[in-house]
């Protein structure tokens, strides 16, 4: 059984999993939060090969479904705004769910900034420069490593961000609703000077785990928050 103090996040890690279960239990940690029968959480998620479109957009407008259909990939909307994300296993997702006061004060423009510096000072451990770009992402030398987004519900907050650690490019371009006639090398190095990620920079996809203690390294030492790694609590588990 994990003790903690009131202070202290519960760090768990709920591996990897398909879109929809992930959406649920986002929804269930919130209900669980707001019933105040959890602590702060700070979990690390990974999906199925999916593709997650945010709240506000189409999943018609935005993704080529028949290309998902022949695929298998999942198509889910996230509960944060945004653009559509492609995730696969090679990718790390973190997210906070608190209560509003854990963090520090401030409207949520500046608190995402807080929250995106501490992330970006975590990564930059490995080897990189990351920082922040408003208003949501975090980029390593103009180009973006991670996005990120939050929603308030009520007094309680959930905030999400993604690392890129592997990516292809070509096949989330498949992915996204871009015309088959566009999809040529131009298009791929178009985005390659967008959108970057750890393998591309260091040379080699660092392992999960390593990447996960830096990120926590980034908000211990700019939020000053302290962490404990357990399981998911029974009121979600």
């Amino acid at each position: 059984m994990t003790t903690y103090n009131a202070k202290d996040w519960l760090v768990v890690d709920t591996g990897l999993r398909p879109a929809d279960e992930n959406m649920a239990l986002d929804k269930t940690l919130l209900l669980a939060m707001s019933e105040g029968q959890i602590p702060s959480i700070f979990r690390f998620l990974r999906f199925e090969e999916s593709a997650l479109v945010g709240y506000h957009q189409s999943p018609e407008q935005e993704l080529n479904l028949e290309f998902c259909r022949e695929q298998g990939i999942a198509v889910q909307r996230r509960l944060t705004g945004g653009g559509a994300l492609i995730f696969d296993p090679t990718q790390i997702g973190w997210e906070l769910v608190c209560r509003r006061d854990a963090l520090p004060q401030g409207d949520m423009a500046s608190l995402s900034q807080r929250i995106c510096e501490a992330a970006a000072a975590g990564l930059s451990l490995l080897g990189v420069s990351a920082r922040f770009r408003p208003r949501n992402d975090i980029e390593v030398e103009g180009r973006k490593i991670s996005g990120t987004g939050g929603i308030m519900d009520g007094n309680v907050l959930l905030f999400q961000g993604t690392v890129l650690v592997d990516l292809d490019i070509p096949r989330m371009l498949r992915v996204l609703r871009v015309p088959l006639e566009k999809l040529d090398a131009h298009a791929i190095s178009s985005v390659a000077e967008r959108v970057t990620s750890l393998k591309a920079l260091l040379g080699k996809a660092p392992e999960l785990t390593v990447v996960q203690e830096v990120l926590l390294e980034g908000f211990r030492t700019h939020l000053g928050l302290s962490f404990v790694r357990g399981d998911l609590p029974d009121a979600v588990a």
